[in-house]
């Protein structure tokens, strides 16, 4: 959905969770621009913050790190769907 846009954002909330209280105002507060943005501002694109949050990470305890990202970010073709072939 992310190359697709914010009325593919709408239409997949509204659909997932549009029954929900408060929902649908929060979702006629946004236009298809805003809703875009807001959906992709994901975070995990830092790589500052990647970068400690591995240095802090270096003990013998197991870590999980999630950097919740979109594939491409910053690219025309981000979060589209691809297949690598060797």
């Amino acid at each position: 959905m992310t190359y697709q846009g914010g009325a593919a954002w709408r239409t997949r909330l509204a659909a997932d969770i549009g029954a929900r209280k408060g929902v649908g105002s929060l979702l006629a507060a946004y236009d298809d621009d805003q809703l875009q943005a807001l959906m992709t501002a994901l975070g995990g694109h830092c790589v500052e913050t990647l970068l400690q949050a591995y240095e802090d990470a270096s003990d013998d305890v197991p870590t999980l790190i999630i950097a919740y990202t979109v594939k491409g970010f910053g690219l025309p073709c981000r979060g589209t769907r691809t297949t690598m072939r060797a």
